[in-house]
């Protein structure tokens, strides 16, 4: 083969995804550098188009796997129960938080549900018989489902059958009712006496509740921009109605949790709640 015919083989070479793997490994194998060498002599032409040509396996092999590994982004899904101070949610991750790992079922540390007595007998508006149980759904004070992960731009979360509720904190703390409200309570504190406001947050720009919930990255929050609550109505509805049903044939809740990175990137997980027959929440999370 004449130089110029092997100039144009040397120069159109692509190496298959064996060789790539076996050229890599080769080199990953060698302890020390400086004794690798590949055949070759000083000023040899063909010793140096076979150095060039290993050389390119290895460059497109490693930036293969640097490529593969920055373009899936992932996180973890957290569950945690917030302390109450002076009747305020704070959102401190103690050592209550667990992670919900995939395909584990984990018991969470908020979300007792019960039907606490009964039954209640009534009559309806057209005189028939109801019976009625007292139930219940403890959160600890206040439940928070949150992410964590690197570079996420807003996380949103579906639910099924529960409703979610989610604060903009920041946005809150530019809401002029909400400051004036904060003032009275410290103002009252100060004094000694104790300020009951009715801070219910339902029609404020601030507040999202319902199926669909959409958290924001915050810098000065971090991973707490994306805490969320979920309150099981549904399973709450069917034992205080239905007196035989048990606390482990409570329907299935799905929450869709999207989350969206800052480089337009959305990955999407999905996550079960189900209750034992204890009635502790039970989370179990599914890659979609």
């Amino acid at each position: 083969m004449k130089k110029e015919q092997l100039d144009v083989f040397f120069n159109t070479i692509t190496p298959t995804k064996t060789q790539k793997e076996s050229m890599l490994n080769d080199i990953l194998r060698k302890k020390d550098k400086s004794t690798m060498k590949i055949p070759t002599a000083r000023g040899n032409w063909l010793g140096k188009r076979l150095a060039a040509a290993a050389f390119l396996i290895v460059v497109l092999s490693l930036s293969g796997t640097l490529i593969h590994s920055v373009s899936q982004p992932s996180f973890t899904m957290v569950a945690y129960a917030a302390e109450v101070k002076d009747g305020i949610s704070e959102s401190t991750r103690d050592n209550k938080m667990v992670e919900i790992s995939d395909k584990a079922h984990v018991k969470l540390p908020f979300g007792m549900i019960a039907r606490t007595s009964g039954p209640n007998e009534s009559t309806d508006d057209d005189g028939n018989k109801v019976i009625m149980y007292d139930s219940g759904y403890d959160s600890s004070g206040q439940d928070h489902f949150s992410v964590i992960g690197k570079d996420i731009a807003h996380v949103t979360y579906t639910s099924e059958l529960g409703k979610l509720a989610y604060t903009d904190r920041v946005m809150r703390e530019q809401d002029q009712g909400y400051i004036q409200e904060q003032k009275k309570m410290a103002e009252a504190k100060k004094n000694g006496t104790t300020l009951f406001v009715a801070r219910s947050p339902m029609g404020k720009a601030y507040y999202q509740y319902g199926k669909t919930v959409i958290a924001k990255y915050y810098a000065e929050l971090g991973d707490s921009s994306f805490e969320i609550s979920w309150t099981p109505w549904y399973a709450l509805d069917l034992i205080s109605t239905n007196g035989e049903i048990s606390l482990t044939d409570l329907p299935k809740d799905t929450i869709t949790i999207a989350v969206t990175f800052t480089n337009g990137k959305t990955v999407t997980k999905t996550m079960q709640l189900s209750f034992d027959s204890k009635g502790s929440l039970i989370a179990e999370l599914k890659k979609t």
